[in-house]
């Protein structure tokens, strides 16, 4: 997306137009604070726009709801002009036009699964700290040398890299198959992963590989280094509150949208080539694959 700061400095005027107007007329009270060309701004529009951001009291609160404000005028006054000069009717106009709608409607989504949500409490919190050690009190940092590639077309062929155990292994196995790769240091921290798959990867005999696949590609580690880094008191509470919100949003909205989900991706017809491979069938997992938790 553009930035049009350089534009808006070129032309002091229009911003001084748009603050004088909204200093000169006078704007009925209610729900309006400010008109641009005609179009009425309101306070909603202010705290949509403010959602999010911490704000301070008193003065320099109301500096930042200015500043804000002052975001939302020119921004619609920008839009004014590319529609004067009817991009608003333009292909690419209505295709990133879907994109946003269909964007802020799978957030809006999320926000009511959000809301629905059991919400943790400080009690389900340290609970969840002292079941889950290796996350808080026993938190590891590990450094890794790792090959990173794209997942094979047929993921079930990672299944021949479970007898690997060394990062020479693996290297031959990428050329022999032809899977470009790329060599490149690592950081993995328990507290991102599920504890049962921190312990088999600390259990591994030192120099030994382990295979992650995630998000479209693989990667086979090494663990050079160790380093304690316990999560302190306080920040452990805010953390396990957060990762059980987290599980409570994604156990909601598996029980409400999976299988409204999955129902209606069986009525999606696709052009030849372009529908998405059939899911492989499930593996028997060996202990050496290790995928990432969704904390």
């Amino acid at each position: 997306m553009p930035k049009f700061a350089p534009l808006i400095l070129l032309i002091p005027g229009l911003l001084l137009t748009a603050c004088d107007r909204g200093a000169n007329d006078a704007l009925p009270a209610g729900q309006t604070i400010a008109r641009v060309d005609g179009q009425d701004v309101t306070i909603h529009e202010l705290n949509a726009e403010l959602k999010g951001v911490p704000l301070p009291s008193g003065a320099a609160r109301k500096t930042i709801e200015q500043q804000a404000l002052q975001k939302i005028v020119d921004r619609r006054i920008l839009a004014g002009l590319a529609r004067d000069r009817k991009l608003d009717k333009s292909p690419d106009f209505v295709l990133l036009k879907q994109r946003a709608e269909e964007a802020v409607l799978v957030d809006l989504l999320q926000q009511t699964m959000v809301n629905k949500a059991k919400r943790p409490t400080v009690q389900d919190a340290q609970l969840f700290i002292q079941q889950n050690p290796s996350l808080f009190a026993d938190r590891r940092i590990a450094a890794l040398d790792q090959f990173v590639f794209p997942m094979p077309v047929n993921p079930n062929k990672l299944q021949e890299l479970a007898p690997m155990k060394t990062m020479a292994e693996v290297e031959k196995w990428l050329l022999d198959n032809g899977i470009q790769y790329r060599r490149q240091p690592g950081r993995l921290d328990t507290l991102q992963i599920d504890p049962a798959a921190t312990r088999r990867i600390l259990s591994l005999p030192p120099g030994e590989v382990f295979i992650v696949p995630a998000n479209g590609v693989a990667s086979a580690n090494v663990i050079t280094k160790i380093q304690a880094e316990p999560v302190p008191a306080a920040e452990a509470t805010r953390l396990a509150m957060t990762i059980l919100q987290n599980r409570a949003v994604m156990a909601t909205a598996n029980r409400e949208l999976e299988a409204e989900v999955n129902k209606r991706r069986q009525s999606v017809t696709y052009q030849t080539g372009f529908a998405p491979p059939k899911p492989p069938s499930a593996p028997r997992p060996a202990a050496k694959d290790v995928a990432p938790a969704r904390l």
